[in-house]
């Protein structure tokens, strides 16, 4: 209720990308088993996972036991979202991208990487993007390009 953040800084554990994974997946858990738990603890929670794609399992079986992909499909119930980065969505397995209500594109340099979303943009259009620039993306809803502003604080 006081809008705190909580910053888990796993930086120290660069060259260990299993156990940063293993780390980001338990730590998810237990937040979704926890607001599953307990149906009173509504109050919105918002996570931001950064280079997201460090933190995932290679293959599908391991990801469907996997906390991000978890919070993913269940977390929207019991007020809990999750937003992921990444440079390129090909780095994202095809079965976690699926699971995105809204998606904000900035610039992809390569026709392979806007073709893998339902986007309903043209590469032209998302290559040309600058920085400050993006489009949000939500189902069947029109795109149009927004300016990113970073945060008065920033």
């Amino acid at each position: 209720a006081q809008h705190r953040a909580l910053v888990i800084d796993l930086s120290l554990l660069k060259g260990f990308e299993q156990q940063q994974g293993a780390i980001i997946s338990y730590l998810l858990k237990l937040i979704l088993n926890d607001r599953l738990a307990n149906p009173a603890s509504r109050l919105p929670v918002k996570i931001v996972l950064d280079e997201a794609h460090r933190y995932l399992p290679g293959d599908n079986q391991q990801l469907t036991h996997n906390g991000i992909f978890q919070v993913l499909r269940e977390g929207r119930k019991v007020n809990l979202q999750l937003a992921l980065t990444t440079r390129s969505p090909l780095d994202l397995p095809e079965r976690l991208r699926s699971q995105f209500g809204t998606m904000i594109i900035h610039r992809l340099l390569a026709p392979t990487e806007l073709a893998c979303l339902p986007t309903g943009l043209t590469f032209a259009e998302v290559a040309a993007l600058t920085t400050g620039h993006a489009y949000p993306v939500r189902p069947e809803q029109p795109s149009c390009q927004v300016d990113v502003q970073a945060p008065r604080w920033w």
